[in-house]
């Protein structure tokens, strides 16, 4: 069975301490709170994202805030934040959402979605399917009784649609993925063959395995 993920809030970094000696595991606070009216409180903005970060810096907690546009996201994401929550009202939204969705591309960080105020099961599923369409992200319907899966991960899937404009306007580009179609699709014995191939490139450039490993961290090469 896995560890219970207690969430708390709203509170000062002492009290935090008790909380977290509690068991509390995740911090959550808005530092951006969208408004039905103007005039309202709607929150400190950026500004309270280092108070944050401090949360998870001294306390070594993880942070959760709300976000309602793309600059929310990244500048959420650049403090660290561990996770995002859509509101009710920012959920109503399908621009709002998709611009989220956009700015939340290429980066595996869990993201919680409000019913809108006024709940709307459409809007609400809508909103989802925005997020499983960008970036991949998967859908669990979480119930006290039962969840169940709404939209799998799609983590290691192609984006087609992009491959296919970066095909129409960079040749260069529609060669390279023609080349690499061909070993995706290739049987094992030409894989195998380049496999030795580039072993033995590799033994004639480098002496040894640790020069090998130095060349790739110098030039951000994953191996």
């Amino acid at each position: 069975m896995k560890a219970l993920v207690l969430a708390g809030g709203l509170a000062q970094i002492e009290l935090l301490k008790q909380l977290k000696n509690r068991g509390i595991t995740l911090f959550r606070a808005g530092v951006w709170k969208p408004r039905t009216r103007p005039g309202c409180f709607e929150g400190v903005g950026k500004i309270g994202l280092p108070w944050l970060a401090r949360v998870k810096r001294e306390l070594g907690m993880c942070i959760a805030t709300e976000v309602a546009t793309a600059e929310h996201v990244e500048q959420a994401l650049g403090a660290g934040v561990d996770l995002l929550w859509i509101g009710a009202r920012t959920t109503a939204n399908p621009f709002a959402v998709q611009e989220i969705a956009d700015a939340l591309r290429g980066n595996d960080v869990p993201v919680l979605v409000k019913n809108p105020v006024n709940p709307d099961i459409e809007l609400w599923i809508g909103a989802m399917e925005r997020l499983n369409n960008a970036f991949g992200i998967g859908i669990i319907h979480m119930q006290a009784n039962e969840s169940r899966i709404l939209f799998p991960a799609r983590k290691n899937q192609l984006d087609y649609v992009t491959i296919e404009k970066l095909n129409n306007l960079n040749k260069d580009f529609n060669t390279f993925i023609a080349k690499l179609s061909k070993v995706i699709n290739a049987t094992k014995e030409y894989t195998a063959d380049a496999k030795s191939s580039f072993e033995k490139i590799c033994d004639s450039i480098f002496k040894s395995d640790e020069e090998f490993e130095t060349y790739c961290k110098s030039h951000n090469i994953p191996f």
